[in-house]
């Protein structure tokens, strides 16, 4: 099975169990990530005190547990069983609360998961990228996936040769593959070119690993440069990347010659189609939606009172990944409904405001403000900008004061936002009161209703892309939270 799946053109591993809507490294998150058509897994493992298998990435407990101190490698498996996973600050307050998984567990909900179904899934027959963080536990990890028949179905992931180093004939990576099982061996950015060859020349080495770091303006200094990619890839192993959110980082890296996308939103990369409902009820990352930052629990939006609201320090957007599938599959006909508000002030400038971003080609990060490529290099689209006693100019080139709703839009390449239309709603915006928007979209025309009032049909179509951004283009320290609510799309 394993050989099967590597032998694909491309493939996609759910990177912690799809840890983009599920809590990471959980039996939960890995069977779901299957269950939604995920053909692989990454599974992480560390040793407890009482030298117990545990799921798990960090040996810190902190960032994804109840605990607010401790370490997995201190702590006895009974004690780690009172706590939960818990990744709510990053997937939304709705996110369920797991508990933390042995290996032994996880393996056994994997081996139960039910094969067909909506997304077709491959059930027990996943392959399995599984990485023991312990060196010492190497030997333990072999032993257990060995009694249970899974060399067919299991790649052992391992940092470089497994012991830090480069040396094929010295590290885990020739054990693991002397034992029958394939190896995949990853490098840090800043790792020569002669040391990883060494490695990955090797016929202990199966697979090569790169690591790629999103941030709001293109790549973390973190993330291995183009030229030390394609020379890898010239090895002729088949090369991996790390960590991949989103659709346009894949298709990138593909024109580089990898193949193989470790993805926390394996769905989304894989162009599932989704529902358009955004199922704030549920108050919890669906497949596609992607904060701009994803590294950092700052850049995360809350979902709460059935909304989804920015309340981040400083300016920031989400694409609305379910509601792509709407709009591609609408032959360029659709309508967009959606309640807008400000929590507790209005932003005291007359220049930020809150917006839907729609028309964009691919799913990068978009967004309006200092934090962010400002000349938008990954293509151009349309802002929808709610904007409470504003002062700009117009379309027209008339300056106007006031609450405006306007249509903008932003070229590739270029930092200048293009006024199509303004309106003043005849709802006043004020504070903890929503204003309710449409947006209605077809092959050469754009119009769009506000606080009541309706815009006159602009005859613009440079950009029918599909992709959707909610933001804020301002920070606390201006104004209030900016919440999203009552979202329906369809097709006319």
């Amino acid at each position: 099975m394993v050989d099967q799946f590597l032998a694909q053109l491309q493939f996609v591993i759910a990177h912690r169990g799809a840890g983009d809507v599920n809590p990471e490294h959980t039996a939960y998150a890995y069977q779901q990530a299957i269950i939604r058509g995920a053909r692989a897994v990454e599974i992480s493992v560390r040793t407890t005190l009482d030298g117990e298998l545990v799921c798990m990435h960090d040996n810190a407990l902190r960032r994804t547990t109840t605990l607010s101190e401790g370490y997995v490698s201190s702590s006895y498996l009974a004690d780690l069983k009172q706590a939960m996973v818990d990744m709510r600050p990053f997937l939304g307050s709705g996110t369920p609360l797991r508990n933390i998984n042995t290996l032994a567990e996880a393996l056994d909900v994997i081996a139960a998961t039910p094969a067909g179904g909506a997304f077709n899934s491959v059930g027990a027959n996943a392959i399995l990228f599984v990485e023991v963080k312990d060196a010492g536990a190497q030997a333990q990890l072999l032993q257990v996936l060995e009694a249970r028949g899974l060399k067919n179905q299991v790649v052992i992931k391992m940092y470089r040769n497994g012991a830090g180093g480069f040396d094929p004939e010295s590290g885990f990576v020739k054990i693991a593959k002397n034992a029958g099982f394939r190896t995949w061996c990853y490098f840090d950015a800043g790792d020569s070119l002669a040391n990883i060859t060494t490695l990955v020349k090797s016929p202990y080495v199966d697979l090569a690993g790169v690591p790629f770091f999103e941030t709001v303006t293109g790549r973390a200094a973190t993330s291995m440069s183009d030229w030390k990619i394609t020379s890898i890839v010239a090895l002729g192993k088949p090369v991996i990347v790390w960590e991949v959110h989103r659709r346009s980082v894949r298709d990138y890296f593909a024109t580089l010659g990898v193949r193989g996308f470790m993805s926390p939103n394996p769905y989304w990369l894989s162009g599932g189609g989704t529902s358009p409902d955004l199922f704030l009820d549920q108050a919890r990352r669906l497949d596609g939606m992607l904060p701009a930052g994803q590294q950092d629990v700052s850049n995360m939006p809350v979902w709460e009172n059935n909304s989804l609201i920015h309340r981040e320090i400083y300016d920031e957007s989400m694409l609305l990944g379910p509601i792509s599938h709407r709009v591609e599959t609408s032959g360029g006909n659709w309508v967009m409904y959606f309640d807008m508000k400000w929590e507790g002030r209005l932003p005291n400038t007359d220049w930020q405001y809150g917006y839907m971003a729609f028309g964009r080609a691919d799913d990068s990060p978009f967004g309006i403000g200092g934090k962010f490529d400002t000349t938008n290099p990954n293509g151009g689209g349309y802002i929808l900008a709610v904007r409470p006693h504003a002062s700009v100019v117009d379309e027209k080139g008339v300056y106007r004061q006031g609450d405006l709703v306007q249509l903008l839009r932003v070229d590739a390449g270029s930092a200048t936002l293009t006024p199509l239309a303004t309106v003043v709603p005849k709802t006043k915006i004020v504070a903890d009161q929503n204003i309710t928007c449409k947006l209605i979209v077809r092959p050469g025309t754009i119009t769009f209703e506000a606080g009541g009032t309706r815009s006159q049909p602009v005859a613009d179509a440079t950009y029918r892309g599909p992709h959707v951004h909610f933001g804020r283009y301002h920070g606390n320290d201006v104004g209030g939270g900016l919440a999203l609510s009552n979202v329906v799309t369809y097709k006319i």
